[in-house]
Order: C-alpha cells, then structure tokens, then sequence
C-alpha cells in the first residue's frame, strides 16, 4: 500500500493531472472513476490506483485483479484525486494514436475544430461525433488537449472508441479532405441557406469555430459552403458543442432515411414506407444497426406477405399449449421441407435452427407447416411441437409492442411525471424488455429503455421463417455478387484482412455504441458460433446466414465494410479472431432485459 504523498507514483499521477506537456512526453494519460475505468479497454491501461477502502463489485473486482493495481491510502487518494468526491478509481492509460491519412476517406464524415478552448466542449463534441457516426473530429493543434482529465471525463468514454487527431495545419487538412471528394462547410453568421437545406449524404466536413470568435477568415474562407443556424431572439451565436451535434446529427438523419430508402426499394416495398414517420425515433421495422434508424409501415402491412421479404411475421403471443399450432426446427443448421410427406419428393424450401411457423395438418411421421412464404411437409423427426415449441420460441423469439393509440410518450420510468424520451406514433413497433408491470410496458427505445402505458400498446410475438427455394436461389445470388464484389475491391488484400475487416464491420453495426469489452464479446459470439458445429464454419458464412444478424440483411453492413469500419472495432475483431473470449462460449446476444445471461452494455449473452 501507498502511504505518502511524496510516494513517486503519487507525485507522476499529480503531474500527470496538471501537465499536457508531460503527458505527451509519457505517452499516457489518467482517467478516473468507475464509469470511466469501466470504459478503458484493458489492452491500454498501464497502471490502475484504488483506495484502500475501495469496495467494488464483483465484476470490476475481477477485472482489477486481471490488471496491474496499486492501493493507496484512502487520505491520499483523496488529495491525488481531481474530483471533489473521489470514487477510489483512477487508471493511467496509454495514449490512442490515429494516422490523419488513414482516417480521411471518400464519402466519410467528419469535424473540424478550430480553437476550441473549452474542456466541456471538447468532450462534448467527441461524445457527439461517436454518437453521430462521425468517421473522425480533426482538431486544431491550438484546441485544448484531449487528454486533460476535464475533456475526459466529459467525452463519458467516447475517447477510447471515436477516431481524433491534432492537425498542424488545418489548411493542409481541408486539400486532404478535398482530394477525397469531401465537400467543406463552415457554420457561419453569413451563410446564406440553412444547413438542413444542403445535401451531406456524400463526403462531408463541418468546420467548428471558437467558442468566442468564431471560425478564423482564414479556414471559413477554405469551405466550399457557409451554412447558418437559424435562431430566435438576439442571439448570434451558438455554444460550439450544440452547433457540432445540430450539424452531425442532420447528417446521419440524411445518410440514415437515404440507406433505408433503398433497402425497402430493393425489397419492393416503397409504396409502404411513411416518410412522416421517420421522424419518430421510435417507430421501427427495420433497424439499421449501425446509427439506430427506424421507419414505420402501416398497420395492414404486418402480416402480409410482403413483409416476408424483410424476415418478418409477426403473430399474437404463443397460445395455450393445448391449442397451439406453433412449430419450431428441431436442427443443428437447415431442413428440407418438401412438396409432399415423402423422403423423395421435391425439395421446395428449407427452415432453418432457431426459426419457426404454423401447424397446418400434423400427422404420425410428416406434418404440413407454414414458414413465411414457405408452405410444405417436414418430417416430425426434426420439430417440436406444443410445451417444447414454445419453450424454443421463447427463448430465440422476439415479443414486441405495437402503439394502438394515435400517438404515445416514451418515458424514463413507469409513471406519467416521469420525464419523456420520445413519441411513438400509431403503428409504431418496439422491442418489449419488460412487460411484467401490469400497468406498463418497458420497451427497447434507441440506446436506452423507456416505458409506455400497456393499455396504448398490443403485444406481439415474432419467430424468424424459413425459405423457398427461390428465396434461397436469388439470396444465394445477392450473397455471391456481393462476395465477388468485396474479391475485385480488395484483391491486393490478404485473405485474413478481409475477415478482420467483416469482422469489425459487423461489431461496429452491433455494438459500435458499446464499451471495448461489450465489442470483443460481440465478436466472440461470432467465434464461437464458427468453432460449435451448430453453424456454418466461416466468419463470413456466420455473419450472413439467414436471419442472423440483422445489419447483414439490411445491407448497413456492407456500407461499413466498404466505408472502413472504426480502428477500435478492428482491434476487438483482432482479439476475437486470434481466440479470445469474454463469454465463454456463448453463441446468442440481446438486449439487457430481454433475457437472463452475463450483461456487458446494453447486451445480455447466453
């Protein structure tokens, strides 16, 4: 245990506090508190203090005792310390190093900071950017350091998952950016359109001024665009962190509507789609994983057969055993269901682990189903029926809330003076966490859990289907186009890089939003999926079979993949793929809430 304040590891972590200069020349940095330590992948810490007295749960417990930990007396923890009310945690932590090059990209987003003084700013601008899915904030060498424990504690973990970089020269910045095809614009008094009447779908950089004065004439003079913020009252200007999350976000609400659009065309489903409805956050049937969007179809949509199309079938709860005609596969990968109750009769489809549909004829040794589109003869061998059918639905399906009134407020606890999240509007589908409360429900509502009234809501339930095999053929087709298209794109690549950058794709989609250890977990589900036996032996093959993984069906997958997925999200995929796992050996991940297991995030894995 450490007792002295003139301890030298005490005096380098006071240093280490006050000094930005000595911190560049470490190479390293300090971040305290739980909620920050929790948040540093374990690969960059070099040394964690806690206070002696400390006592922390059994997870943090066991993840300190992973790591290299001094004690420190609680007396001088609390003088080292550079909050009010120490929390017994603080860690050093090596610094992230990003290349300027490697970050700009055609058609990426990004922020440009000029100045920015203000630590809470700054730490709010890079906690927006990850939010955002800004591919990178590029700063000014004069903008205040990243690394200071006020900026650090503001960006609530971003730090360790959104790209930055000092720019020595912010003119050479905005040639990079415009050798890449990346329009600039600049937030500014003389802007002549608003920024929502500008297009930021394609490659685009937003120059953010100092909090006092604003851009320099210099760089304002460099965007190709000036753009305003129009406001009320006698205000002239904004605080620099709203102006950069107003810009950001309108850009992902662009890129988000623009990439759902030509999923439900290619689906041919564009006559459904309520454009109105996408300003509702909360309605949903598809989900684009990777920035959390959601449009909304109307209500004579849910069942018919279209919807199929997207993996879609939505049903009333199981019913009561006796008079369920619920079935479920009973295979470690696919079955062949046929045109009649006979081994040697015509193939005409195939459902596969985890999916489900309805009884339509039972009989001793064959029974006729419908899966989807899918209508044909299954051997009895390889299903379950009544109590164990709907013990598997349970355990793989999806329950799900459908807003029956005109519109409803989510809020933050199930209670009407609770603050509100958001509105649902009619029609609008949730993901249900909890409907144990009788009087609400709690439902999945962007990043977090909100609550609705459950008399304004109906309750679904969803299993995956199977396939015809036509469905199969032109999948299979889709599937190789796109496979053959990433071979032409990346043919100088090896073939690991290419893995290594699915791989991280499909974490970004899934858990971009997430600590590093939630990442590395998602990644390890994918490996122990390829390692069981129970499903296909490659990464790639386990990453788009069929009604697996969302962002894979969605195509937001394949734009991460060939936009580059985040640095840190190639690093998990990395570790996944050279064998490390958090999770044992499980296969499955979902919302917290939505099933017991081993919480890491917003994620629950079994």
């Amino acid at each position: 245990m450490i007792v002295s304040c003139d301890n030298k590891q005490v005096k380098r972590i006071a240093k280490l506090l006050k000094s930005a200069k000595y911190r560049r020349e470490e190479g390293v940095f300090v971040v305290e508190g739980l909620r920050g330590f929790s948040e540093v992948p374990d690969a960059l810490i070099e040394t964690v203090f806690v206070s002696e007295n400390l006592d922390p749960d059994p997870g943090t417990k066991k993840r300190l005792d992973s790591l290299h930990t001094e004690v420190l007396k609680d007396d001088v923890f609390q003088k080292v310390s550079d909050t009010v009310t120490a929390q017994g945690v603080l860690a050093i932590v090596k610094m992230q190093e990003y290349d300027l090059d490697s970050l700009i990209k055609e058609g990426g987003l990004y922020l440009v900071l000029e100045t920015i003084q203000d630590p809470g700013n700054l730490g709010t601008i890079i906690r927006t950017a990850e939010g955002a899915g800004v591919d990178a904030v590029i700063m000014s060498k004069d903008t205040v350091d990243i690394f200071s424990p006020k900026v650090v504690r503001a960006t609530m973990g971003a730090l360790f998952r959104e790209p930055f970089v000092y720019a020595e020269d912010l003119n050479a910045v905005v040639k990079k950016l415009h050798a890449c095809n990346i329009k600039c614009y600049a937030a500014h008094l003389k802007g002549k359109r608003t920024f929502w009447e500008e297009d930021f779908i394609k490659g685009t950089a937003f120059f953010i001024g100092n909090e006092g004065n604003g851009l320099s004439d210099e760089l304002s003079g460099k965007a190709d665009t000036l753009i305003k913020i129009p406001m009320e009252g006698k205000l002239e200007s904004l605080n620099a962190a709203v102006s950069a999350s107003l810009l950001g976000y309108e850009a992902k609400r662009q890129r988000t509507l623009k990439s759902l659009i030509a999923v439900i065309a290619a689906a041919g489903l564009i006559g459904l789609l309520s454009l109105n409805a996408y300003a509702d956050p909360a309605s949903k049937i598809l989900r684009d994983e990777s920035v959390g969007a959601m449009v909304v179809f109307d209500s004579h949509a849910y069942n018919d057969e279209s919807t199929d199309k997207l993996g879609i079938e939505v049903e009333e709860e199981v019913p009561d055993t006796e008079s369920s005609n619920l079935v479920m596969a009973n295979v470690k990968s696919a079955l062949h269901v046929r045109a009649k109750a006979d081994i040697e009769s015509e193939i005409v489809g195939k459902i596969y682990k985890d999916c489900g549909g309805k009884v339509l004829e039972r009989g001793e040794e064959w029974s006729l189903i419908e899966t989807g589109e899918l209508v044909g003869w299954a051997s009895n061998e390889f299903l379950l029926f009544d109590e164990e059918a709907e013990e598997l639905a349970r355990d793989v399906g999806f329950v799900n809330a459908l807003v029956t009134d005109t519109a409803v407020y989510v809020r933050s606890a199930p209670n009407y003076n609770a603050p509100i999240l958001g509105i649902m509007s009619q029609n609008a589908i949730a993901e249900v966490v909890n409907d144990g409360e009788s009087r609400w429900v709690e439902v999945a509502y962007g990043d977090d859990n909100g609550f609705v009234p459950a008399s304004s809501v109906k309750i679904k339930f969803e299993v995956d289907h199977g396939e015809t095999m036509a469905m199969i053929k032109e999948r299979k087709r889709l599937e190789e186009e796109a496979r053959l298209a990433l071979i032409r794109q990346r043919e100088s690549m090896q073939s690991d890089e290419n893995i290594q950058r699915l791989l991280g794709a499909l974490i970004q989609c899934e858990a971009g939003g997430e600590p590093y250890e939630g990442m590395l977990a998602v990644g390890a589900v994918v490996m122990n999926r390829v390692r069981s036996g129970a499903y296909p032996s490659t990464v790639y093959d386990v990453i788009y079979a069929s009604g697996q993984f969302t962002p894979a069906k969605t195509g937001s997958l394949s734009r991460v993949y060939n936009n580059g997925p985040k640095q840190i999200c190639v690093q998990a995929a990395i570790e996944a793929l050279n064998g490390y796992t958090n999770v044992g050996d499980m296969t499955h991940f979902r919302r917290v809430g939505t099933k017991e297991g081993y919480v890491i995030g917003h994620h629950v894995f079994y």
